[in-house]
């Protein structure tokens, strides 16, 4: 698309495109007669497709010095066990201390609606990133929360 080119009827085409076009006399878009002398180059289109070009230039290049980066780290902690970095963990990987069917008191933080708060309640799922759905045992309501706004019961 370096030699993108601007149809009357509006659609933009590269070399491959123009080459059928110019042999029909037709968009294969819409079908729309074209005559050859009215082709314009599609500046902005160009444009946008260099860029695009550089910036997937720049992301190969990144991701080969990632890989590079990794293979050492790799080969430092098979080759040098003690110096290898500790891993950071993830709020995913972290364990929490609470799992389905588990009661607890909502503590609430500050987007707890205040109905929620100083009640008891069952954990009835795990969701990602900490969060948890429970339902009140008062009246059943269901609400999501993060971990941080409840405590276990004993």
């Amino acid at each position: 698309m370096d030699d993108a080119m601007l149809l009357p009827c509006g659609h933009s085409f590269g070399y491959g495109g123009i080459h059928r076009i110019l042999q029909t006399n037709t968009c294969i878009s819409c079908g729309v007669q074209i005559s050859g002398e009215c082709l314009t180059p599609n500046l902005a289109l160009q444009e946008v497709v260099k860029a695009f070009r550089h910036e997937q230039k720049n992301r190969k290049a990144l991701s080969r010095k990632k890989q590079r980066e990794r293979f050492i780290q790799d080969h430092n902690a098979i080759t040098y066990p003690s110096i290898r970095a500790p891993r950071l963990r993830t709020l995913r990987e972290l364990e929490l201390p609470f799992k389905v069917g588990d009661n607890v008191m909502i503590k609430g933080n500050k987007r707890t609606p205040n109905r929620f708060v100083n009640r008891e309640a069952t954990i009835t799922a795990q969701c990602l990133n900490g969060w948890f759905m429970l339902r009140t045992q008062d009246n059943g309501e269901v609400v999501k929360l993060q971990h941080r706004s409840f405590m276990k019961l004993e």
